[in-house]
């Protein structure tokens, strides 16, 4: 991504806080790349079950984490997805348009954070109103977009004995003949290789801790996405 390319980025989407970068808010009818979706309100009943049209959609709260909504919670969500790809085009429709205003936590929040065991980048999401499942599916695209640094690179060519720099040129690799358009140089979604799907968020407030900077301080809540293979 050129300098250029990337403060464009940066100015069209100035909602999230993705390593210390600050991403622009798309509104909520352009958060699915500039496409003007109906604003849907969304009730979730007693039973747990919600409904789109005449397609009922059910989900289970989460018993491991049951403030988080069930299409996030790594223990109830059936949702599956490529991060490599734009929500919009790898999140079924009958399940982005209708929960992608959802709020992400029963106890609304402005800003969390979410980091994993897969990648060492930190996401840091912050809204105006309160964070939503789209915010979340949002955030997690952008961030894996970002071209890796040069710095991070001579870190990454030691992990794993050299294993993850061939797991990175050859994940770029095959990004670049799927998509000729898109641009020839690592980025943080290759990093990870084949291990791109969402998986969930959880909670592992060891892990948290441990990955946090020392000293730093923590306002917002810690959320560990989970992260599995095709």
């Amino acid at each position: 991504m050129t300098d250029a390319s990337a403060e464009q980025s940066r100015v069209q989407n100035p909602r999230y806080l993705v390593t210390k970068a600050v991403w622009p808010p798309p509104s909520t009818s352009a958060i699915q790349s500039g496409v003007q979706l109906p604003i849907t309100t969304v009730t979730q009943a007693d039973d747990q079950t919600m409904t789109e049209d005449d397609t009922e959609v059910e989900l289970n709260v989460s018993i491991k984490y049951p403030s988080l909504h069930p299409l996030l919670a790594e223990d109830a969500s059936p949702l599956k997805y490529d991060l490599k790809y734009e929500p919009s085009n790898s999140i079924p429709l009958s399940i982005s348009h209708k929960y992608r205003t959802s709020p992400a936590q029963k106890i609304p929040t402005r800003s969390l954070e979410i980091v994993s065991k897969d990648f060492p980048w930190q996401i840091n999401i912050i809204s105006d109103e309160e964070v939503t499942c789209g915010d979340i599916w949002q955030a997690l695209y952008l961030a894996l977009q970002e071209p890796i640094r040069d710095s991070e690179w001579g870190l990454m060519i030691m992990l794993e004995g050299g294993a993850r720099r061939a797991i990175i040129v050859d994940a770029e690799k095959k990004r670049f003949e799927q998509d000729p358009l898109d641009e020839r140089s690592p980025k943080r979604i290759d990093f990870l290789g084949d291990k791109t799907f969402f998986g969930g968020l959880e909670r592992d407030d060891d892990f948290s801790q441990m990955r946090h900077l020392p000293y730093s301080f923590r306002e917002t809540e810690t959320w560990v996405v989970k992260l599995i293979g095709p």
